[in-house]
């Protein structure tokens, strides 16, 4: 490794690493606001100020975490499952009547709830028990069931539905993009991990050069700072606790992976202490983002792959990347650009990225081999689950307390899951593979 965790590179080189950095976390977060904002139907001027606002808290949190938390070269990035969470909120919310201003608010307050979870949890230090209940099995299931509930409007968008009926000149683009992003992610080589910047970019650029309608927008300054409370003030609904405890149990497991294989790569241990500071920390970063109104983060699984492939693991040029990303979140223009990316571009790139989220689910799901426990633990899981996300928004909303939790497939999936794994199916070792088992017949 060219640059360690605790070394300096020389200015220019700090510079150069550092914008390195800050373009690997546009090109791995930026598609989840820009999805989540056209779901939600902002118009261009609060999806420019929403952008502006993720991009802000990605830098000050990943500033944050290297100086106070855990202290590794991680970066931040958008935590897919919170993106899947808000889709779910906004459906329910809508589903029964509800306003944009009531899912907003909502949105708000399970955020402001899980950031006190989590640092109640790190204060009490009862971290550790997440690793031992959220094993690699169960954390691929919950990726999986995330991408097949993103994956319906991410494919209705794409098609260019209007009026029940689909735009085949649109849907074609956007099929045409989703394939070339797709194959330039498996096979481009060391740029795979900029294909979703690159696919917004460009594939805005074929968008407009084939004379698809465009949105222009006009910015009336070059520096804007962003609005604090954009969403509103919380809105207090006691059916989005289970929602909270379920993020925050996801969220330490999941980051807790990933900060681990960063560390492997930089030939460091993780201990204990570190992990209850970077959950503090952790906890104060879902309270800015209830602040800010974004999708909250959590530490970026492949930043481990990033660092094994330009040799850096410096702090120094991380914590360099993380400054470009607060001047780029105060920079109006770069905010309205990506504000004017079309839908059907937006929605082809997403895709391309949740396949591949899919193919690491199952990756995870199978880590110890195709045994019939991993086979059956997820057929069950996702059956279920999948089952659940077919229930209309709404039908449990007699159900006190827990009519919001019913119709989370997600949080179905993985609760069925958690009990096959730990306590209805025997241990691996006891369970013959499935090469094995057909052996004999």
């Amino acid at each position: 490794m060219k640059y360690k965790m605790k070394d300096k590179p020389p200015f220019w080189e700090s510079l150069l690493y550092g914008l390195q950095w800050s373009v690997m976390i546009v090109s791995v977060n930026l598609f989840f606001p820009i999805l989540l904002a056209k779901n939600f139907g902002f118009d261009t001027s609060t999806t420019e100020g929403f952008i502006q606002r993720t991009l802000l808290l990605l830098g000050v949190a990943t500033i944050l975490q290297l100086l106070y938390g855990h202290r590794i070269t991680v970066f931040e990035a958008i935590a897919a499952f919170w993106f899947s969470i808000y889709i779910l909120i906004g459906q329910s919310v809508l589903a029964r009547g509800g306003s944009m201003e009531s899912v907003l608010g909502q949105i708000t307050f399970v955020t402001l709830l899980s950031g006190l979870i989590i640092l109640l949890l790190a204060w009490t230090k009862s971290v550790d028990h997440m690793q031992r209940l959220f094993t690699p099995s169960i954390l691929g299931i919950t990726l999986i069931l995330i991408t097949i509930q993103i994956s319906k409007n991410v494919v209705l968008g794409m098609l260019g539905i209007q009026d029940g009926r689909i735009d085949p000149a649109l849907s074609l683009f956007s099929f045409s993009l989703f394939l070339l992003a797709l194959t330039f992610s498996l096979r481009g080589g060391k740029m795979r991990s900029y294909v979703a910047l690159l696919g917004l970019v460009f594939g805005s650029l074929a968008y407009r050069l084939l004379g698809f309608p465009i949105t222009r927008l006009q910015v009336n300054s070059v520096i804007s700072l962003p609005a604090l409370g954009a969403f509103g003030p919380p809105i207090v609904n006691l059916e989005l606790v289970p929602y909270a405890l379920f993020v925050v149990m996801i969220y330490y497991s999941n980051s807790i992976a990933s900060i681990n294989g960063a560390a492997s790569v930089l030939g460091v241990e993780m201990g204990k202490h570190e992990i209850r500071r970077y959950g503090a920390v952790g906890g104060l970063i879902h309270l800015l983002s209830a602040l800010l109104a974004t999708i909250p983060l959590v530490p970026a699984a492949m930043a481990g792959g990033f660092i094994k492939a330009t040799g850096v693991g410096s702090r120094h040029a991380l914590f360099v990347g993380g400054i470009f990303m607060v001047i780029m979140g105060l920079v109006a223009p770069i905010g309205a650009f990506f504000a004017s990316i079309p839908n059907a571009v937006a929605y082809a790139v997403g895709l391309s990225v949740f396949v591949r989220m899919a193919a690491m689910g199952f990756k995870s799901c199978f880590h110890n081999g195709m045994t019939e426990k991993s086979l059956m633990v997820a057929g069950v899981s996702l059956t279920v689950g999948c089952g659940f996300m077919f229930i209309p928004a709404g039908a449990f909303a007699e159900v006190p307390l827990l009519g919001s939790t019913l119709e989370n497939g997600i949080f179905i999936g993985v609760l069925v899951a958690l009990v096959m794994e730990h306590w209805i199916y025997p241990k691996d070792s006891d369970v013959p593979s499935v090469k094995s088992a057909n052996a004999g017949q």
